[in-house]
C-alpha cells in the first residue's frame, strides 16, 4: 500500500457511498413520511406490501400521524406549503421536538 499512496485507498473506501447512490433511485418512501404528508392511503397500501413481502400480520391499529403532523394543521392548510419550502423544513427539524435527533443523527 506505501507505494499506491494516499488516494487508492480513499478511492475505494468511496465505493459503498457510490453504490447507494445508485440504489437511492429504487428507495421508496416510508409509510410514516407517506402518513405525515396526509397519504394514508397510500401508506397502508405500502404497509401491505411490507405485510405480504415478510409474511407477517401487522395487528390493525389505525395509522397516527406523529406530532409533526399536528403542528403542520395546527398552523392552517394555507401555510402548509409554505412549511414545505427548504428553509421552513430545516426549521421544523431543528424546533425542540426534533432537534435532538436531527444533531445526532
Amino acid at each position: 500500500m506505501p507505494r499506491l499512496g494516499w488516494k487508492w485507498p480513499l478511492a475505494l473506501s468511496s465505493k459503498p457511498s457510490f453504490v447507494e447512490l445508485l440504489l437511492f433511485v429504487f428507495t421508496v418512501e416510508s409509510p410514516r413520511y407517506m402518513c405525515t404528508m396526509g397519504q394514508t392511503s397510500d401508506a397502508c397500501d405500502m404497509l401491505k406490501k411490507i405485510e405480504m413481502l415478510n409474511k407477517t400480520q401487522l395487528s390493525p391499529r389505525k395509522l397516527v400521524s406523529s406530532q409533526l403532523t399536528e403542528e403542520l394543521h395546527s398552523l392552517g392548510k394555507n401555510n402548509i406549503s409554505s412549511v414545505k419550502s427548504s428553509f421552513s423544513s430545516l426549521l421544523v427539524l431543528l424546533s425542540p421536538a426534533l432537534g435532538r435527533n436531527t444533531l445526532l443523527i
